[in-house]
């Protein structure tokens, strides 16, 4: 840690700096080669380690509740922070929606017209009570929301 430190001090703080150490990981991480990769990587989490599964208590997958760029992208960036949560939110989102829309269907294939209404409701909640650090959830929902739409 040090060696990434030099040069460091009160003084300087908020400017630019020579460090080598640090440039050279700079440099590698946005190299488009390695975005690339990482855009794979996440691709392919997705639609192995999320969609696939099924939120607790619930028997149809996730891909099947979530279906827009946005209800997926939450989930992802939930499972990348607190892979192991991403399950059981869902579920307490899905939850507390059914409990307040006692009529639907829980099988999405069912909800015909409704469909988009219905997840941004299951979306909104999710986004903003997934647990994560303290005071995390919301602003990183609403920042993707403004991202995606």
């Amino acid at each position: 840690m040090d060696i990434i430190r030099k040069g460091c001090s009160a003084q300087n703080f908020g400017k630019k700096i020579a460090n080598i150490p640090l440039a050279s990981i700079v440099h590698a991480i946005s190299d488009p080669r390695f975005e690339r990769r990482q855009v794979m990587d996440f691709l392919v989490r997705l639609r192995v380690r999320i969609l696939p599964f099924k939120p607790n208590g619930y028997q149809y997958s996730i891909a099947s509740y979530f279906q827009s760029d946005l209800g997926r992208a939450t989930a992802l960036d939930h499972h990348v922070n607190r892979p192991h949560y991403v399950e059981r939110d869902i579920g307490r989102s899905l939850d507390r929606f059914f409990a307040n829309h006692p009529n639907v269907s829980r099988n999405p294939a069912e909800w015909g017209a409704q469909r988009s209404a219905h997840e941004k409701k299951i979306v909104e909640h999710y986004g903003h009570h997934r647990e994560m650090a303290i005071g995390v959830a919301s602003p990183r929902y609403v920042a993707l929301k403004k991202r995606i739409g």
